[in-house]
This record gives structure tokens, C-alpha cells and sequence, in this order.
């Protein structure tokens, strides 16, 4: 399995002239599923990535926009606080706060 410092190596691979479809095809063959064996901080990279790259082929980041983004990653060996998946102890009474009451049936 890869790590976070394998994908800023593909990140810098980009800035060296590798193909960004080169990148995006390792990237999604590569991550698939990581949610089932990555730690936090290689799945925050993951998503920080991911969204970038949706950014960008919707058009809402231009390339060089992507790549500043993605090239601040790598300088700073940083992976983004923020995760789209909630992180939480199953311990803790925080998972309390997303169980829904079930719906009463209507009668009719």
C-alpha cells in the first residue's frame, strides 16, 4: 500500500513534466477504496487531492490554480486539517448526534 509521501512524490512528478492523466490515472488506481486501510493523515491528502482535481474538471479551479494548490501540499508536507469524512472515536458520544429517529408511518 502507498503512503502520503508516495503521493507527493506523484504530486512533484507533475511539476518535473508528467502528465497530469498520468497522474490522475495512478492517483484513482492507487487510493481506490483507501478509506477501508489509510491513517488520517494520508486519507486527509487523499481527499485534499480529490477535491482539487473535481475543482478542476468542473472548472471552478483553473490548472494553475490546481497546481499552486496541489504544489503547497507538497512544499509543505502538509496534509489539509479539514476531511469531508468524519473522523470519530467509536467510543465517543459524538456518533450520537447522527442517529435519526426513525419516521412514524403515516395512516391513512
Amino acid at each position: 500500500m502507498i503512503g502520503a509521501s508516495d503521493i507527493r512524490r506523484k504530486i512533484a512528478d507533475l511539476f518535473a513534466g508528467n502528465s497530469l492523466d498520468e497522474f490522475e490515472d495512478w492517483f484513482a488506481q492507487n487510493t481506490w477504496n483507501a478509506h477501508l486501510w489509510g491513517d488520517a493523515e494520508f486519507l486527509a491528502l487523499v481527499h485534499f487531492v480529490e477535491l482539487r482535481l473535481s475543482e478542476h474538471s468542473a472548472g471552478h479551479l483553473t490548472e494553475q490554480q490546481m497546481y499552486d494548490e496541489l504544489k503547497d501540499a507538497v512544499q509543505n508536507h502538509r496534509a489539509p486539517l479539514a476531511s469531508p469524512v468524519p473522523l470519530v472515536d467509536a467510543t465517543s458520544e459524538m456518533h450520537l448526534s447522527f442517529v435519526k429517529e426513525p419516521a412514524t408511518p403515516v395512516r391513512r
